[in-house]
């Protein structure tokens, strides 16, 4: 392609762009060309148009883009598909903004489909207590967030500590008094839901050491991711 044609194809593409945007055009453009321009910026301001794209968005712009490489160009037709070229290019861009949005939507949204929530039941120590967790798998190991009702503050020289058990085997993930409130508490743990699948809490006594009391006053299992 001659220089002075990819500049004139440039401008041409500033110049529908421009125009679907809300912008004036020229004359330039016969009445079927500039029907279809009118008809693509009234599909562009239609609220419509940016609602969340479905999964096979992707999949039928490629068929699309593929079945009109494929027809055979009548010579009637060759001027509207050469003005059609940077039109094509402005709805493409627009597809790829929808979905670097929607991609951002599924990165940076609540988690919900990487978590796994599970309830904690209260034992004969403290029988009004409840409780509720969060399991989420991060680079660090997992995040638990756990919330609490009807468990009273821990009395001065005690606190609370979680766990996550095994039949065997006991790690502690995290200690807390609950004296400011009921949670949300933030709890960490470095090993896995499969081999530790049961989160507890216990009362522990200060200086005490640090094995469990076996004072259990919440208990859970954690479901599998």
């Amino acid at each position: 392609m001659r220089e002075e044609d990819t500049e004139s194809a440039m401008n041409d593409e500033e110049r529908y762009a421009n125009y679907l945007q809300g912008g004036t055009l020229d004359d330039t453009l016969d009445d079927g060309a500039r029907a279809e321009l009118d008809e693509l910026r009234r599909l562009l301001a239609t609220s419509s148009t940016w609602d969340e794209p479905p999964p096979e968005l992707a999949d039928d712009v490629v068929a699309g883009i593929r079945a009109e490489a494929r027809e055979t160009t009548p010579p009637a037709t060759r001027h509207r598909r050469t003005w059609m070229r940077p039109v094509l290019t402005v709805a493409a861009a627009t597809v790829g903004v929808l979905a670097v949005a929607l991609g951002a939507v599924l990165v940076t949204g609540d988690g919900d489909d990487d978590s796994e929530s599970f309830a904690l039941a209260a034992t004969d120590v403290i029988p009004d207590a409840t409780g509720s967790a969060t399991v989420e798998s991060t680079g660090s190991g997992l995040s638990i967030s756990l919330t609490i009702e009807g468990l009273p503050p821990a009395e001065p020289g005690t606190f609370y500590q979680a766990w996550m058990r095994s039949d065997t085997d006991s790690v502690p993930i995290g200690t807390f008094h609950a004296r400011g409130g009921d949670g949300p508490i933030e709890l960490w743990s470095g090993v896995e839901i499969a081999d530790y699948p049961t989160m507890t809490v216990t009362v522990q006594e200060e200086g005490a050491g640090p094995e469990s009391s076996g004072i259990v006053v919440l208990r859970g299992d954690i479901p599998p991711p």
